[in-house]
């Protein structure tokens, strides 16, 4: 899960560094890059890595901030994702265009247009600060841990884990996805999330990663005991065994 912190101040009105790079952080971009990959075909993956398409989205997010109506960290995520699949539909567009022997390239970030860059013309400090080389080697790590566990889970779970913990699905959009009772999603979520956790730190333990055991998937094991994505499930938490949560008082 990510890590929805108590971020009281809207960070779309806040010309902050600091600000931004909470907000990128809270969305847990490993699993954005998960979810990329899994949304990017062979052709994609061959001109464009996932952290490419996610650093263009960000950028765009950022352009755009004045137009959302900020409600909080899982809503602006979900209006990320939506940015996202346009950045990946303007992609595949032009790698079908290129295969006609034609098309204009996508924008880049390494050239951004009129109102993606900061005043001296270059990316801003938070999607510098927030995209370092070893900030970006940390992800990419965490993110194979995420893919490698869900791989590795019995098909029976596999779905309503990816659903809820890495998509971020409530557990009555996983339930009519799948075509499920909601107490099945309920018994398969708690099952295949713990076996989710192990494999999450089997694959980190020995990296130079933080990790807080106890505060794994504490949210979607709260909600599938609750039977809803009630107070409990809306408490800050953590990515899937990727960092920390501040704890409820």
């Amino acid at each position: 899960m990510f890590d929805e912190r108590e971020i009281k101040d809207n960070p779309l009105i806040s010309d902050s560094n600091g600000a931004w790079q909470e907000l990128v952080d809270a969305m847990n971009p490993a699993s954005l890059l998960v979810l990329i990959q899994s949304r990017m075909g062979p052709d994609l993956l061959r001109r464009s890595t996932p952290e490419d398409v996610l650093q263009d989205a960000l950028m765009n997010a950022w352009r755009d901030r004045a137009k959302v109506e900020w409600r909080g960290v899982r809503p602006f995520r979900a209006w990320l994702l939506t940015v996202i699949d346009n950045r990946l539909r303007d992609l595949a567009d032009y790698e079908h265009a290129q295969k006609r022997g034609g098309g204009r390239a996508p924008i880049s970030i390494d050239a951004p247009s009129r109102g993606n860059a900061s005043s001296d013309g270059q990316r801003p400090q938070w999607l510098v600060a927030t995209t370092t080389p070893s900030r970006m080697a940390v992800m990419r790590e965490q993110a194979v841990a995420i893919r490698t566990a869900l791989e590795s889970l019995h098909p029976d779970v596999r779905d309503v884990v990816r659903l809820r913990v890495v998509e971020q699905r409530t557990l009555e959009q996983v339930a009519d996805q799948l075509g499920m009772h909601i107490s099945a999603v309920r018994r398969r979520l708690v099952k295949g999330a713990q076996e989710y956790q192990r494999l999450v730190m089997k694959h980190l333990s020995g990296r130079s990663i933080a990790l807080t055991p106890a505060d794994q998937l504490t949210s979607a094991l709260d909600s599938a005991a609750e039977g809803a994505d009630g107070p409990t499930a809306r408490r800050a938490d953590s990515s899937p065994g990727l960092g920390r949560r501040k704890k409820s008082t």
